[in-house]
């Protein structure tokens, strides 16, 4: 009788699994559906099979995001640090926060790739004093990048980098505009068939990429394609992304004639606070940290070509011989909230906050 019991106790457990698995497929599918069809969030679309077409014009003006227009410049603080690195004869590198663990990653990966940049388009220097760094970031074209001063003393020093990237295309754009609703118009650069523009669709983004080489024989190409939005290592990895699925075999090309795209130019300061604190162990064993970490970045795009231009700059002090404060973590772009309990399933709540539900001084 035991025996008896015990076995039905057991299917009725087995058949309550099974249903309870069924309902979680059913679950997730419905997710699924749900997160295609939530207008908030970026939707893939659905590509569809085409009639060769006779060269149409590729219009890459439609969308416009909420987030500040984004960039990743690395190269001048590989270059930077890593002279840094050789100056006080480092054996080991110590990251204090998951971004240096990342950021060290890359120049591992990179660094044997600095040699590869012509003279001219990324210098290094190396300063005992602020006021050597910052007159060679002035003479480079960057005067308001400055690091604050430190005592002129052998346990400092500092470095800097400069990346002057000036790439034409094979043919001088036509100036164009962009009309954006009623009241918004922007320049625009129409590229056409002497600039030699190919296009194509990948698998990892929804729509058209187009591939417009540039002059000289480094072999530099410009890859554009609508995308939502991204920052930081994120943006890096769709960047690395874009271009290998782009070159690959599995590449359908588009037929497509001519690109229009925004004339667009962009500066901006990142915030770099978070290399403070990045440790280099020299060969006595003896520590030094970066102390400050400064950049500041150049984007354009004309009907001449793409200009791509980028310092970094950083202080480095012996660090026993101070206390380098943590940096404050300041959310101060569109986020994400999400209210959790331990062993809930579901979130009890989910937030993404734009700029109009915060409260204002």
């Amino acid at each position: 009788m035991g025996l008896s019991r015990g076995l039905g106790v057991l299917l009725s457990a087995m058949k309550l699994a099974k249903k309870l698995n069924e309902y979680r497929e059913i679950w997730i599918s419905d997710l699924a559906r749900w997160e295609a069809s939530n207008p908030m969030e970026p939707q893939r679309q659905t590509r569809k099979e085409t009639e060769p077409r006779e060269g149409p014009q590729l219009d890459l003006s439609r969308r416009q995001d909420p987030l500040p227009s984004q960039t990743v410049m690395i190269w001048p603080g590989i270059s930077a640090l890593s002279r840094a690195f050789e100056s006080v004869g480092g054996t080991n590198w110590n990251a204090v926060n998951a971004n240096q663990s990342r950021w060290l990653g890359l120049l591992e990966f990179a660094k044997a790739d600095l040699q590869k940049f012509a003279p001219g388009e990324l210098e290094s220097e190396w300063g005992r004093t602020a006021e050597d760094i910052n007159r060679f970031l002035a003479s480079r074209g960057f005067p308001d990048l400055q690091l604050s001063p430190w005592p002129d003393n052998l346990r400092n020093f500092g470095v800097a980098a400069v990346q002057q990237l000036r790439l034409e295309w094979l043919q001088v754009g036509s100036q164009a505009h962009i009309e954006k609703g009623e009241s918004e118009m922007f320049m625009a650069i129409h590229l056409k068939d002497g600039a030699k523009p190919r296009f194509c669709e990948v698998e990892s983004f929804d729509n058209p990429v187009v591939e417009i080489p540039l002059k000289g024989d480094q072999g530099d190409t410009l890859l554009v394609t609508e995308h939502p939005q991204s920052r930081g290592f994120n943006l890096l990895n769709i960047g690395m992304r874009l271009r290998m699925e782009a070159r690959s075999a599995a590449a359908t090309p588009l037929d497509y004639g001519e690109v229009m795209m925004p004339e667009v130019n962009l500066i901006r300061r990142p915030n770099m606070e978070w290399l403070v604190g990045l440790g280099i162990t020299d060969s006595a064993s003896d520590p030094w940290a970066v102390t400050q970490a400064i950049q500041e970045d150049r984007f354009s795009m004309d009907r001449k070509g793409v200009v791509a231009e980028a310092a970094f700059a950083a202080s480095v002090r012996y660090r026993a011989c101070v206390q380098i404060p943590k940096p404050i973590l300041e959310i101060n772009n569109p986020f994400l909230a999400v209210v959790v309990r331990r062993d809930v399933a579901l979130p009890l709540a989910v937030a993404w906050l734009n700029y109009d539900s915060w409260v204002k001084c």
